[in-house]
């Protein structure tokens, strides 16, 4: 992933998750040619509320074929667990632009692209207990690694 010590077309990049706009939080970019700075920043990706997750904590990631993607996870709290999301990115005078670039030059999240590396077949969610069948041979108990207390009001 690139970051502080990767520089990428010349230009130290660090991308800051955290700020929180009207729109929820966005994917921010900070650049500059020296660790020293001075520092450019600029938002990469849009979230419309009404459809979007905040992403959290990602980072940019360079295929061996040079195509560049962001992965990234998403949510709006911790009840609801946080996706995991890869975006393509496209490079737009020399800012990892996120998604689909929409006409501010900011991207917009994407639900559909292309699989970066296709290396079989598709996997599918898992939807029955078939996973009880897996876990009943192939897990061992191990003592002592885990207590059982009785709950009365569960």
């Amino acid at each position: 992933m690139a970051g502080f010590g990767a520089p990428i077309s010349g230009r130290f990049c660090a991308p800051d998750d955290s700020e929180v706009k009207t729109e929820r939080r966005v994917v921010m970019m900070n650049r500059s040619k020296t660790l020293a700075g001075p520092w450019e920043t600029r938002q990469l990706i849009h979230v419309n509320k009404s459809v979007d997750k905040e992403p959290n904590q990602g980072g940019l990631i360079q295929l061996a074929g040079g195509d560049w993607w962001y992965v990234t996870h998403q949510g709006v709290g911790d009840w609801e667990g946080r996706a995991m999301v890869l975006l393509p990115v496209t490079w737009i005078g020399g800012w990892p632009i996120i998604g689909k670039v929409g006409d501010d030059g900011i991207g917009n999240m994407l639900w559909r692209a292309k699989k970066p590396i296709v290396v079989g077949p598709a996997l599918t969610m898992q939807t029955d207990d078939q996973i009880w069948q897996w876990l009943g041979p192939n897990f061992t108990v191990r003592n002592g690694s885990f207590v059982v207390q009785y709950a009365p009001n569960m």
